[in-house]
């Protein structure tokens, strides 16, 4: 059927808009890729290793791995995540055997103090039981010395002196305390004063003979030999 000339033509199909530059292909251009994504194991890697540094060292490696294989991005998270990792467990591992070194050494040492303590406290002991006796019977001299006669009989008296002086030494010699030791110095020296005193007393005439310095040093002598048993006490 032919066309009506009055009839206004049929309109053309609308064309579509032109491609974006940026995907025109012409000739002789390179086709186009996409950017390469990151990789996720690379993101863990370096989130993890500052404080899992094991897991941070497997996502590491994992992830070299596979950006090697794919072309991913990350190869820098990778590698920084793994170094990391290594530097915190080798940390961890200082720490570890500082930590162990340290609780062993104070173990030893104080095994050591406490053995230190226990052999000084066995000689203490044996010390202070030796210088108890010998108080006692010096104790025992004095207070028979002093409830006696004396001033009637000074040689004998005298004589009761030098014997208890000299059981006294005799039975503290072998005490090595330093605390014991000087007491038992002190108390030798009373009673070197007592046995000056009752000489003195003994050489005098009768009436001239004066029982106060004898007297005097028999109570300074019991008085510090009561500082000897408080040294053990």
């Amino acid at each position: 059927m032919a066309s009506d000339p009055h009839q206004p033509p049929a309109a053309y199909p609308p064309t579509a808009p032109p491609p974006p530059a940026w995907a025109r292909y012409e000739p002789g251009m390179p086709p186009y890729t996409p950017e390469p994504a990151t990789n996720v194991l690379a993101i863990v890697a370096l989130a993890t290793s500052f404080v899992a540094g094991l897991v941070g060292i497997i996502c590491g490696h994992i992830a070299l791995a596979q950006i090697k294989r794919t072309g991913e991005k990350g190869r820098g998270l990778a590698l920084a995540g793994t170094i990391i990792g290594y530097a915190q467990v080798g940390f961890v591992f200082l720490w570890t055997v500082g930590a162990v070194v340290t609780i062993v050494i104070s173990s030893v040492s104080h095994s050591a103090t406490s053995w230190s303590e226990t052999t000084a406290d066995a000689p203490a002991a044996v010390d202070c039981t030796t210088v108890e006796n010998a108080s006692l019977a010096l104790s025992t001299a004095l207070t028979d010395l002093a409830a006696s006669s004396w001033a009637d009989d000074p040689t004998t008296a005298h004589q009761a002196v030098v014997d208890a002086t000299t059981a006294f030494e005799d039975s503290t010699s072998g005490v090595t305390d330093s605390t014991l030791s000087y007491r038992i110095n002190s108390e030798q020296m009373d009673l070197a004063k007592l046995d000056s005193a009752f000489a003195d007393y003994e050489a005098a005439d009768d009436p001239q003979r004066d029982p106060l310095p004898v007297v005097n040093a028999i109570t300074t002598t019991s008085r510090d030999l009561l500082e000897v048993n408080t040294s053990c006490g």
